[in-house]
């Protein structure tokens, strides 16, 4: 099993959509209010929310994206926690952009009524470049989960670091990429649950993570965990991190990996959200660019004592290959008499950059 997000075209003017695969484009910082409607899940009116949260948006054409965002509760539903995926255009106005997006993905925790945690969010926003690498984004939106109580208009802030070509003109570096797929247990510690919690299973999840290398070595890495079992429903992480991956033998390698986030959901005892995580990985290659990875780490509340379990996990990787680029085709030259050379002087460039007149 192998992914290639690496540019399949040559030339520096060719659209993103051309380049055979995604390419990061941006990844920003995210904040924003929602004005709630509906009541949380003890029946009382839903306080409006704080949310804080990051996102990456991978090229899809000249001005089309898709994107993944994660926010968690900072004020008024602290331990809910939300992850979405989506589809933005823009549209170029003036030196900005305006755009359009839509989203779906799943929340809960902080008491949020999101019923069995999907979630659907439509927006429209407006872009101001800050510089070259930069720009800052407003989002007025609205969510809903469609079989939960909770609904509500938002307002976002974004601040938006953009790696390249981020507006899509021109071909984007090769980059190298790691996805896995797999699923943890989570072996719960004394505080994991809320108080009043009988249960006692140790938590099963779908995990995912994303890793984007600087170098050959340095990664940032994404994560979300969603429960599949243990009497932990609606549970979910979204922690971000970075890590440092060391080749011990052609087929083994080690990483070390940091993380800070949010959880929330299921009852568990996440102390108001924030958490924070150590882990450890040893990948075993099955292939070129395919491997076995397996792994240890811990995730512990931020806030006090609460969850702080010790977390076992088993993937499949893929790992993308960069490429040597191709040169571009050395222009060819045009016949002598042809209509080019009779409107121009010999030797001087044609009207056409694929031709040039002999001298």
């Amino acid at each position: 099993m192998g992914l290639d997000f690496l540019p399949a075209s040559t030339g520096t003017a060719a659209p993103a959509a051309a380049f055979g695969a995604p390419q990061l484009r941006n990844v920003a910082l995210r904040a924003g209010q929602t004005v709630a409607r509906g009541t949380t899940r003890s029946g009382t009116p839903q306080p409006d929310i704080s949310l804080v949260g990051a996102e990456a948006g991978f090229a899809l054409g000249r001005r089309s994206e898709l994107f993944i965002a994660a926010d968690g509760g900072a004020r008024g539903a602290e331990g809910y926690m939300q992850v979405l995926a989506g589809l933005r255009q823009r549209f170029d106005v003036a030196r900005g952009s305006v755009f359009a997006e839509a989203a779906l993905g799943f929340g809960g925790g902080g008491n949020v009524d999101t019923g069995a945690g999907a979630l659907a969010t439509l927006g429209l926003g407006a872009a101001i470049p800050l510089g070259k690498s930069f720009g800052l984004e407003f989002l007025l939106g609205s969510s809903v989960a469609p079989d939960g109580a909770f609904g509500g208009t938002s307002g976002t802030l974004r601040l938006v670091r953009r790696f390249g070509a981020a507006t899509g003109l021109a071909e984007p570096a090769p980059q190298r990429w790691a996805i896995t797929s797999g699923l943890s247990m989570h072996l719960p510690n004394a505080a994991f649950r809320k108080p009043g919690s009988v249960a006692t299973e140790a938590p099963v999840m779908q995990k995912s993570s994303i890793d984007y290398y600087l170098t050959d070595a340095l990664y940032l890495t994404g994560t979300a965990e969603t429960a599949m079992g243990g009497n932990v429903a609606g549970f979910a992480i979204g922690p971000l991190g970075a890590g440092y991956r060391v080749a011990l033998d052609p087929r083994w390698a080690l990483s070390l990996e940091g993380h800070l986030g949010a959880a929330g959901g299921g009852g568990v005892n996440t102390v108001g959200g924030a958490i924070g995580g150590l882990s450890a990985e040893l990948d075993f290659a099955l292939g070129e660019s395919s491997s076995l990875s397996l792994g240890i780490g811990r995730f512990a509340a931020l806030r006090g004592a609460g969850m702080a379990p010790v977390e076992l996990h088993a993937g499949l990787n893929s790992t993308s290959r960069p490429t040597e680029r191709q040169p571009a085709p050395l222009p060819h030259p045009a016949q002598s008499g042809s209509p080019c050379c009779s409107n121009s002087a010999k030797g001087s460039p044609c009207a056409s950059p694929a031709t040039f007149c002999p001298s």
